[in-house]
């Protein structure tokens, strides 16, 4: 369950959120609506779809760039 700040500068953590949403593996929870209720009802389709979303997030993280560390780093090395 992602809850997205309202005041990110640019939306990227929106926009982050609802790439996970959009694949299945997570639900987004507007900060606007948050409530105990709101919170619980999500938690409630979370358990009940358990095995959908960690399918989706297998799936999702095949598509994923792998070795993002050691590029990081790479990257910052060559700065130098």
């Amino acid at each position: 369950i992602l809850v997205p700040l309202e005041i990110a500068a640019s939306g990227e953590q929106h926009a982050n959120a609802q790439i996970l949403a959009a694949a299945g593996a997570a639900k987004v929870l507007e900060q606007s609506e948050a409530t105990p209720e709101t919170l619980h009802t999500h938690i409630e389709e979370i358990f009940k779809n358990y095995q959908n979303y960690t399918i989706n997030m297998q799936k999702l993280t095949k598509t994923l760039p792998q070795n993002g560390r050691e590029k990081f780093v790479e990257a910052i090395l060559s700065l130098t």
